[in-house]
């Protein structure tokens, strides 16, 4: 729920971390700004943008291996989760 405690999470354990899922608008850091440190690790993280705002993205829609448009049901987010896993 909070971006700084993943950035935490992942400087602590980057390689424990398949994926990450997150949405564009958080208080204190935008999922793009996310995206770029996970993406920025070694190994890079991959994300999963869900969100209700994917048209303002803009090139950074290249960060994200999957862009989910709100409200994603269950089955859509296991396969953009399993898709960015594999590097699909």
């Amino acid at each position: 729920t909070e971006p700084q405690e993943a950035v935490s999470l992942l400087a602590d354990r980057s390689s424990r971390f398949s994926v990450l899922v997150t949405d564009l608008d958080m208080p204190g850091m935008s999922g793009v700004d996310l995206a770029q440190h996970a993406g920025s690790l070694d190994p890079p993280v991959p994300c999963v943008l869900v969100s209700a705002k994917t048209q303002e993205l803009g090139p950074s829609r290249k960060l994200f291996s999957d862009i989910l448009t709100k409200p994603v049901d269950a089955s859509r987010l296991a396969k953009a989760v399993r898709g960015a896993c594999s590097g699909e």
